[in-house]
């Protein structure tokens, strides 16, 4: 997976066809809900899930999980380049 995602960051083509951005939201969504449901610290998964929410809200979510690279570069959860 590390290879094929640094081939996409290079390339700067970050094909959905294995897994979007915008379906890893409503997965993470589902683990963070169960996590807290047994009480266990779900705080990792939900700055993960800042960071995912920011790339769908750039109009990134249809593009593959190598984009998040991108996002996180420029500040995803919500600073700035």
């Amino acid at each position: 997976m590390i290879t094929r995602f640094a081939q996409q960051i290079r390339a700067d083509h970050y094909p959905g066809d294995r897994s979007t951005i915008a379906s890893t939201a409503s997965g993470i969504t589902h683990v963070i809900n169960t996590a807290t449901g047994h009480g266990i610290d779900a705080a990792m998964l939900t700055a993960a899930k800042g960071v995912i929410e920011r790339a769908i809200a750039d109009g990134y979510g249809s593009e593959g999980l190598a984009r998040l690279a991108n996002v996180l570069h420029k500040g995803g959860t919500g600073g700035t380049a």
